[in-house]
């Protein structure tokens, strides 16, 4: 199932250098104004950009709502700022305030088994590299390490032997799922331990594991662990508002290790007095207004009926015929029809580590099952109810760290991630949103005028804002993860004007309060 937004542009490395001098130099000639580097989103030109309006080389407009800018330094990022008063009073769109994380950079080095030797000593060399790991961080009294908790972890062996024998990119990209997978569920232990035992603790306490990630990349780690720290910035992402003491988190890189190892830690204050500690068992119920105590089945219950209903029944996506199976009529190109993976995830909104480890843990079982056969896996839904009434939570600095992981684990050639919402807003083309997100409205609006004109006339900005609004509305919360050969496939057999053309119609026709009086009996589901 796929109805996605724009993906990843390139551009070639020499190019951007270039750019890059040249807008230096600018910059110094010109304070005043800001200078980056972007791309036309109609057309994936890239040009420069200024706060003054832009003009696309290639589309005789000012093109002021479709440039992205990057300055080199693999960051991501979607909008110019966080002011709240630039949002449409419009329902269904919405200006996306940006997040920005910036990844470390640097040589994409693996320390791995990876080498002529691979084959005869690959376990000799794995034996002696965990035995220089383990003296390393021993637990003697005189190590700094000392009293911490030591894990071992090899992504790589995760992989099928056919696995092994896939193109290197590939491979690389299941290693940095499988690594992200382990990594998030280590620090979202690591913190409930914490916040669990925080009644019990007067003084200062640093809990720290140190994990061993052989055949990972190096910079990708460091990558993923800028992702972490930039959470940590915000206490809302990872506590609750009313923890007492305060917990603080963090995650560094040992360059100097044998394999690639990275430190978690966490550091609790102290109990202050007076205050009352919170009720854990609180923050992991999922309440709801009917009453229902939501389990696993139920919200997929919910999922499936909204699937069959808007994917299946108004033929939404093309490639999903059924509530179980996805990538239909994509044979013909290689792609094989794989089942759909339902999961749920009872993270609260302050557990960014439980949510990314359940949705890492999700796409780590996709690749185990692989694309086809009795148990393959075509794309997942993974919906997480306690997030259900923060749009802007759940799409800005959620979906950015999920992308950002997504390339931190070197998985961009292998997964694409797609947002989902009960209150899914359309981007109003003010801002850049990120990958992954529906269309904007002025990219929308161009596409209906050219397929539908007629239709077109008869529509104003709120309609065609609903109608792609529609397309990403869930019963829940959700994240759509799809396989990137079944993304490119579809992306070549449909043609994107004509499809959310014909989307936009239909969901038209069939009214918006009815979409939205559907939407809620989904919602209030108990069995499908």
């Amino acid at each position: 199932m796929e109805i996605a937004g724009p993906f990843q542009h390139s551009v070639s490395t020499s190019s951007k250098c270039a750019c890059f001098v040249l807008l230096a130099i600018l910059s110094l000639l010109l304070p005043h104004v800001t200078v980056g580097f972007s791309t036309c989103l109609r057309c994936s030109h890239y040009t420069f950009l200024s706060n003054h309006p832009r003009k696309c080389e290639r589309k005789e407009e000012f093109n002021t709502l479709w440039c992205v800018s990057t300055n080199g330094n693999n960051e991501y990022e979607s909008n110019e700022n966080n002011d709240d008063s630039s949002a449409s009073s419009c329902p269904y769109s919405m200006a996306f305030p940006r997040y920005r994380i910036s990844l470390s950079g640097g040589d994409e080095a693996v320390k791995s088994n990876n080498n002529i030797f691979s084959g005869l000593f690959s376990g000799v060399i794995s034996s002696a590299q965990r035995s220089a790991f383990d003296r390393k961080y021993s637990f003697s009294t005189t190590n700094k390490y000392a009293q911490r908790t030591l894990l071992w972890y090899d992504p790589k062996r995760e992989l099928s032997p056919d696995e092994v024998q896939d193109d290197e990119k590939i491979e690389k990209g299941k290693i940095g799922v499988h690594a992200s997978a382990f990594v998030w569920r280590v620090l979202a232990n690591l913190l409930q331990e914490t916040i669990e035992a925080k009644d019990e603790i007067t003084d200062k306490v640093e809990r720290t594991c140190i994990i061993g990630l052989p055949n990972f990349s190096l910079v990708g780690l460091k990558q993923l662990a800028d992702i972490i720290n930039w959470m940590s910035e915000e206490e809302k992402y990872y506590l609750p508002a009313s923890t007492e003491p305060k917990i603080e988190i963090g995650a560094s890189v040992d360059d100097d290790s044998s394999v690639p190892t990275i430190i978690l830690h966490t550091i609790n204050a102290g109990r202050r007095e007076g205050l009352q500690p919170l009720n854990i068992s609180q923050t992991t119920q999922i309440p709801r207004n009917d009453g229902c105590e939501l389990d696993e089945n139920i919200i997929k219950d919910r999922t499936k009926a909204w699937v069959d209903r808007v994917l299946v029944k108004m033929k939404i996506c093309p490639f999903t015929k059924s509530t179980t199976k996805s990538g239909q009529g994509l044979g013909d190109v290689g792609v094989p029809v794989g089942g759909i993976a339902y999961h749920s995830s009872n993270a609260v909104q302050s557990e960014f580590p439980l949510i990314m480890a359940d949705v890492w843990k999700a796409i780590s079982e996709m690749m185990k099952a692989g694309p086809s056969g009795k148990n393959g896996v075509s794309s997942i839904l993974l919906a997480a109810p306690e997030f259900d009434n923060d749009f802007p939570l759940w799409a800005g600095p959620l979906f950015a760290m999920l992308e950002a992981n997504v390339s931190a684990a070197r998985a961009e050639s292998i997964i694409g991630i797609v947002c989902f919402h009960p209150d899914y807003k359309t981007p109003d083309g003010n801002s850049w949103p990120g990958f992954g997100h529906m269309h904007s409205l002025p990219k929308l609006g161009k596409w209906l005028k050219e397929s539908d004109e007629a239709f077109f006339n008869q529509v104003d900005d709120r309609d065609i804002s609903a109608g792609g609004a529609f397309q990403r509305r869930t019963p829940h919360a959700t994240i759509n993860v799809l396989r990137a050969e079944q993304l490119e496939a579809a992306e070549g057999r449909r043609s994107s004007e004509s499809l959310y053309s014909v989307n936009i119609r239909r969901l038209y026709e069939e009214g918006f309060d009815k979409l939205e009086e559907d939407l809620r009996k989904e919602q209030s589901l108990v069995k499908f």
